[in-house]
């Protein structure tokens, strides 16, 4: 059994919408009774282990086997500029923030991040904002402040997404759940630090101080704040 997600990290908590915890027990109950006939257990990180562990009935091995990038692939994809198409000088900042309208990722608190940032400093900052957005964040995104170039092109390709992570200066990713975050192990590889809450498997991929900052979770103004440091 390949453990990617674990049905009760998704339950009682207020900051997405309503998940019912019947629901949640059922699956883990039938989770259960196929378990008996697995011979082992893979999770991609040291918090989904502990997770699964914490979860399921379960006394057989149990491994951790992270998840890679193909860095051939990533490797071979050029990089992309998007600064001139926002008509920002080349030496400007370009922040990421990844899955922007995602629950999960934290869409709460993008308009925030950017608008926090922008008063940071004086001059122009780009914003590049992967994914879907939904309707209130496009229309919350109107009131940025002017310094605020934001770019935000809906559901791209990996490697068109790959190839403008890698014009990136940094990313913020206020992800509020996270098994094993593959947009933080790419950006690390493509040599964008990125900040983002220390929750679930992301201090598996993130080196505090190394590849970028953890920061405790749901704290908004370190996160804001480690976002200034590397500003």
């Amino acid at each position: 059994l390949a453990r990617h997600h674990n049905p009760a990290g998704f339950l009682d908590n207020h900051l997405w919408r309503l998940h019912w915890k019947l629901d949640g027990r059922l699956t883990i109950m039938c989770e259960n009774r196929v378990l008996r006939n697995v011979d082992t257990v893979v999770c991609p990180s040291e918090y989904m282990k502990e997770m699964f562990a914490k979860t399921y009935s379960y006394a057989g091995p149990l491994r951790v086997i992270p998840n890679l990038v193909d860095v051939e692939l990533i490797a071979s994809i050029p990089r992309r500029d998007i600064r001139r198409e926002l008509r920002l000088p080349d030496d400007s900042l370009m922040v990421y923030i990844p899955s922007a309208g995602n629950i999960y990722k934290g869409s709460r608190y993008v308009c925030e991040i950017i608008r926090r940032l922008s008063s940071h400093t004086s001059k122009d900052l780009g914003f590049y904002l992967s994914g879907s957005l939904t309707p209130e964040l496009s229309y919350e995104l109107r009131y940025a402040p002017p310094n605020a170039k934001i770019y935000a092109p809906g559901h791209s390709s990996y490697a068109d997404n790959i190839a403008i992570v890698k014009g990136c200066s940094f990313g913020v990713s206020p992800t509020l759940i996270e098994s094993f975050g593959m947009t933080l192990l790419e950006a690390s590889y493509c040599g964008v630090p990125m900040v983002t809450f220390n929750v679930g498997g992301n201090a598996d991929v993130v080196c505090h101080g190394k590849s970028g900052f953890l920061v405790p979770y749901l704290d908004l103004e370190s996160l804001i704040g480690a976002a200034c440091r590397l500003m």
